[in-house]
């Protein structure tokens, strides 16, 4: 049960009728039904995009088009939903007429044909081929099984960039079998039946079956967000036409928000940034080592009891661990840094020269379902308790 592929033929339209073939209702979502139409102009999800998106009227019921699949067979099945349930017998070869998200779908384009102009130019320089591509609403991200430097990603963007100013025909077709033996195409894998190919000349020639622009300046523009090591190649994140204008306009917007902040020109906003960060760098220095010597001081004005436990709110992990061993020094039996709060619960590090702490450790979590490990010296972890209880099951410890 195919149903005829209307954006191939009317990439640019928005509006279409066509004939009910069956629907039927959803199990997993109320009021929500799967429609098999005659023909349709909503492309369904496949070569790695997203499918469009829009709505159907069946009679006098607008119903909003969530998601669309294709099947082996060629049958596109429209995931839809409506304000109130459907009579499904009623509606079975009646008449609807269909409108696509426009904006979603032109955006789909920019963003594909663009990434058939990188990933061409990046077969033909480097011999690498697109292994991976994901195209949704709010990402675009190609895998090549090579590796690119950022320098060299930049450097295609620029060179994508001028083919777009060119604005170069962009061909979509279907050779016949014998041309097909002609056509020298990149492709991901094995194709079967009619084979969709996508010239962008003196660019790039591609298997593809998404709907594409029809002139290469029509994407506006292609800028790379960000490139990556992954999988031994390169994973690039790209955005493209109106997508890379509504991330620039909201980089500018939060730009212009650090700026007022810092009551500094735009050029000057990184460096005034950077000065910040190391102004607290410099301060969560002094502030690591005022709390140690608060800690030590602690410490040194302890009772002479065998053991001791000291509570903090606030200390890093190193002067932790610094502190606890400058008191296992001064003690016998067990010794416990814990930093938190009784709300929030403790990270402790608890430790004794004479005793086995793992034991301290297994009545923690019997007792608080702690978690966390170590050895006999010393052990760490995190346990959701007051500091009074926690306290009163270590003096109640029968430590031998």
């Amino acid at each position: 049960m195919s149903t005829f592929e209307l954006y191939y033929s009317h990439p640019y339209k928005t509006d279409f009728e066509a004939d009910i073939i069956s629907i039927d209702a959803c199990d997993t979502k109320e009021n929500t039904y799967k429609v098999i139409l005659n023909q349709t102009l909503f492309f369904p999800e496949a070569g790695g995009q997203s499918s469009d998106k829009g709505e159907i009227m069946l009679r006098d019921i607008t119903t909003i088009v969530e998601n669309v699949q294709i099947d082996k067979e060629g049958t596109i099945t429209h995931y839809i939903h409506s304000s109130s349930p459907l009579d499904t017998k009623r509606l079975v070869n009646a008449e609807i007429k269909g409108r696509i998200d426009w904006e979603q779908r032109f955006s789909n384009m920019q963003q594909h044909s663009g990434e058939h102009i990188f990933s061409g130019i990046v077969h033909e320089k480097y011999g690498y081929d697109n292994v991976g591509f994901h195209l949704s609403d709010n990402s675009v991200t190609m895998d090549y099984n090579g590796y690119l430097t950022p320098d060299e990603a930049y450097e295609i963007e620029a060179i994508v960039n001028k083919v777009i100013a060119d604005n170069v025909d962009v061909i979509c077709s279907f050779p016949s079998d014998t041309e097909l033996e002609n056509i020298d195409y990149r492709c991901k894998g094995e194709l079967s039946g009619d084979v969709r190919i996508v010239e962008i000349a003196g660019v790039d020639t591609c298997a593809c079956c998404c709907p594409h622009v029809a002139k290469t300046g029509e994407i506006g523009l292609l800028k790379v967000i960000s490139s990556i090591k992954y999988k031994g190649g390169t994973r690039l994140s790209i955005l493209c036409g109106f997508r890379a204008l509504k991330y620039f306009s909201s980089l500018q917007a939060d730009m212009n928000e650090l700026r007022t902040l810092l009551s500094s020109e735009l050029s000057e906003v990184v460096n005034n940034v950077a000065a910040i960060k190391n102004e607290r760098d410099e301060l969560k220095i002094k502030l690591r080592e005022a709390n140690k010597a608060k800690l030590i001081n602690e410490i040194d004005h302890l009772s002479d009891s065998a053991g001791a436990l000291i509570f903090t709110d606030e200390v890093d992990a190193k002067s932790q661990r610094e502190a606890l061993n400058y008191l296992i020094e001064r003690r016998d039996n067990y010794c416990g840094i814990l930093v938190g709060d009784d709300k929030k619960g403790y990270s402790y590090l608890i430790g004794s020269n004479s005793l086995n702490s793992t034991l301290i450790g297994e009545r923690l979590k019997e007792s608080f379902g702690a978690k966390g490990g170590g050895k006999k010296e010393m052990i760490q972890g995190f346990v959701e308790a007051k500091a009074c209880d926690i306290k009163a099951l270590l003096d109640s410890f029968p430590f031998i």
